[in-house]
């Protein structure tokens, strides 16, 4: 039977023992009053971090002054240990706890004699730490701080801080700490890279010349650029402008910037950005050269494109087609064309090359095989948003072949099929003038009068154009009301889906989204040619962003997809469709999607983590830990994020379900440094510390832990009732494992020999 001894004989035991230096001897006796809850307890647990200090065991005095601390029996012992365990915080490189320490310190300590200490500490905690956010409101807030050495620490800190909260997606908050980064011109490069943060964050706020101006800044800074950087380099920086102006439809000097950014990449960009953005860049240079009709600048983009068989390869080889038919090389472009129906199969652009081929041919007077192209289209690609034009086409040549009565009934057909659609209208016109010839104006009539009379297409054409002026002029007010007026007097109207998508767009900008998204879909139901693309890309982001509806963002993309015309709208579906299935907890459908995007030359680095975010968190909650593991590390390792917090604990949390305890405990150690800005997770992380501690047999740690949670947090509630019902499990297995009684203290003492003087 175990023989147990109350409180106060423990302690008396355990001090004399400290005292004469038998430090191990009181360390075993004074380990069984860290129970106590009282002032005894805290003298106690004081001693016995001290004693561990003297035995160079400082993990685990920094645990004993951490509950020490935790209990108030005795301020000036209280704060005492508080500084200890800031300062052994910092020693053990645990900076991020030690600046919360350290701060509570401070704060209640300003004329103690470790008062200068303990604000060294703190300035060497802040160097180390990535809390940044809590890291630069301190400096800010504390007029004792700011010297030389802290505005240059103040300096990086705000800019770090920037970086977190656009891996966050807070990019007004990021603007604004790169705002307070740059009033100080300490650090050049730092500088440099604030300047052209903030235009990343103004870009994502579609403030596109401000983006611009300051992308353009933050080269102009002497040494800016000292080596390659994925972040930030003279390519990304010319890419970037490109983009900002392409945003702004200025494509004279997107292509400017485009070409400076394809002759600067080979010295500044590394293998990684040039494999990611070059092809794009390439690929933008073309197309803003071609709407600027500098030909021959876009011939040679497409053709290195096409040349490098990049993934855009296709889209280049029908982009690079249609120049060769402006520039009247007619032979050229039919050719081109076949090749690319030849060598992608599978390509989208198999339709619209289909119809181009019969436009060419038709163009001069080829005309079997005009209708052997438009024929191809019309049985290969029987639901695409050409096949009204083919149909139109057909009809018109069959015209030309002076095959009057075929040609009334195709022009008929193309009526009847696609009543809401323009070739609908170009079909009635043709119709009137065959009616005439061919005797069937009876028939024309019959028709034509589902349509209006012709004062009513005039009253159509008039009220339209009224509404388009408005429009034109950016008066969005005046353009809802005068489309509206259209659309309520003409259901069925020529300009319909014009008046419905511009009634959209106006929508969209007044932030009225529910009444955007109803005409985006009657255009996308109507299948508009003109307008169809863009009402997808549209609607489906209203749905995703602003409705929050996922499963109709998931069929809006989804059709997108499908309908795409160019890389960055098939960009966009593929993370639509990503993000769709992640809100709809489709994990399988989650890892397709995130498969498939991260295969896309069209990648952005600002996506990569999310979606291998999205992709590692998918595996982790359909159990495929093994496959999840890597993914979720390489998130973590990322820029400090929510989202790599939230990776870094799963990570550690399925090392401990393969019962791997120590490297579980040592990545929870990483986690709580690195994410201290991220209070959840560290707290839940501070859990499965304990439970690690647990594992391992270090009953004290994993107590001393849990007490800290229970003490000091106040955030969610489950959370925090899952440290208190741990804690009790642990001190319950305590009590029941020590020596100590509550019986009153008794009139003798056995004294123990000390360790070493057994004999």
């Amino acid at each position: 039977k175990q023989l147990k001894a109350n409180k106060y004989e423990i302690y008396q035991l355990a001090y004399c023992q400290y005292k004469t230096g038998d430090n191990q001897r009181a360390i075993q006796n004074l380990v069984q009053l860290n129970l106590l809850n009282d002032s005894l307890g805290q003298n106690a647990t004081y001693t016995l971090a001290d004693c561990y200090l003297k035995t160079n065991q400082k993990d685990k005095a920094r645990s004993a002054f951490q509950s020490a601390s935790n209990m108030a029996f005795d301020k000036g012992i209280q704060q005492l240990s508080l500084f200890h365990y800031g300062k052994l915080s910092v020693d053990a490189g645990n900076y991020s706890e030690a600046v919360d320490v350290l701060k509570a310190y401070i704060e209640k300590n300003t004329s103690s004699t470790y008062y200068d200490e303990a604000n060294e500490l703190l300035a060497t905690a802040l160097f180390q730490t990535k809390n940044y956010d809590a890291a630069y409101l301190l400096i800010e807030g504390n007029s004792n701080l700011r010297s030389p050495r802290m505005n240059e620490t103040y300096q990086k800190l705000t800019f770090f801080r920037a970086i977190q909260l656009m891996s966050d997606g807070n990019a007004p908050e990021a603007e604004k700490l790169c705002d307070k980064s740059l009033k100080y011109s300490i650090d050049k490069t730092v500088m440099a890279k604030a300047l052209y943060l903030k235009g990343e964050a103004q870009y994502q706020q579609e403030n596109f010349a401000g983006a611009a101006s300051n992308f353009a800044k933050s080269q102009e800074i002497p040494g800016a650029f000292d080596k390659k950087d994925d972040f930030f380099s003279p390519f990304q920086v010319q890419y970037n402008i490109g983009y900002s102006f392409f945003k702004r439809k200025e494509y004279k000097y997107a292509a400017s910037a485009f070409e400076r950014a394809i002759k600067d990449f080979g010295n500044t960009a590394t293998d990684q950005t040039q494999k990611k953005l070059l092809p794009d860049a390439y690929l933008r240079y073309a197309d803003c050269s071609f709407v600027t009709q500098q030909y021959d600048d876009a011939l040679e983009g497409y053709s290195k494109i096409i040349s490098s068989n990049w993934s855009s390869a296709e889209y280049a080889t029908y982009q690079k087609a249609i120049l060769l038919g402006l520039k009247n090389r007619n032979a050229d472009k039919v050719l081109l064309l076949e090749q690319l129906i030849a060598k992608y199969p599978t390509s989208r652009y198999r339709e619209q090359a289909y119809f181009e081929i019969g436009e060419t041919h038709l163009e001069e007077g080829k005309y079997d095989a005009a209708m052997t192209a438009y024929n191809n289209l019309l049985s290969k690609f029987p639901a695409s948003i050409f096949v009204p034009k083919a149909y139109l086409k057909v009809a018109l040549v069959t015209y030309n072949k002076n095959k009057k009565e075929e040609a009334f009934a195709a022009y008929k057909k193309v009526v009847q099929q696609f009543p809401k659609t323009p070739e609908a209208k170009e079909a009635l016109i043709a119709m009137k003038e065959i009616s005439v010839e061919i005797g069937k104006t009876d028939e024309y009539v019959e028709l034509a009068s589902g349509f209006g009379s012709i004062s009513q297409s005039e009253q159509d054409s008039l009220t339209y154009q009224a509404a388009e002026t408005a429009y034109n002029n950016n008066d969005c007010a005046r353009s809802i009301q005068l489309f509206s007026n259209y659309i309520k007097k003409f259901e069925t109207g020529y300009f319909i889906n014009e008046a419905r998508f511009g009634r959209a767009e106006c929508y969209t900008r007044d932030k009225k989204f529910t009444e955007a998204y109803d005409d985006y879909k009657v255009v996308i139901e109507n299948r508009a040619a003109k307008f169809f693309e863009r009402s997808l890309l549209k609607a489906s982001g209203i749905a995703y962003f602003e409705i929050k509806n996922y499963n109709e963002s998931f069929d809006l993309y989804e059709k997108l997809l499908n309908a795409s015309s160019n890389p960055p709208n098939t960009y966009s579906a593929q993370l639509g469709l990503l993000k769709s299935s992640n809100k709809l907890e489709k994990h399988d459908n989650v890892v397709e999607y995130a498969n498939l995007i991260l295969l896309n030359n069209q990648l952005k680095d600002n996506d990569v983590v999310e979606i291998n975010y999205m992709k590692g968190k998918a595996l982790y909650l359909t159990f495929k830990n093994d496959e999840a593991l890597p993914i979720l590390n390489k998130v973590a390792a990322a820029a400090v994020s929510e989202k790599a917090a939230e990776c870094k604990y799963y990570a550690c949390k399925i090392l401990n379900e393969k019962e791997q305890y120590k490297a579980s405990l040592d990545s929870c150690l990483k986690l709580k440094n690195r994410f201290a800005n991220y209070e959840l997770w560290v707290v839940k992380t501070f859990i499965l510390m304990s439970d690690n501690y647990a594992a391992l047999d270090n009953q004290f740690q994993a107590k001393a832990t849990l007490e800290s949670i229970v003490a000091n947090y106040t955030g969610d509630e489950k959370v925090l009732q899952e440290a208190r019902e741990k804690l009790e499990a642990l001190t319950n297995k305590e009590i029941g494992k020590s020596k100590l009684t509550n019986d009153l203290p008794s009139d003798s003492l056995i004294m123990e020999k000390p360790l070493g003087n057994e004999k």
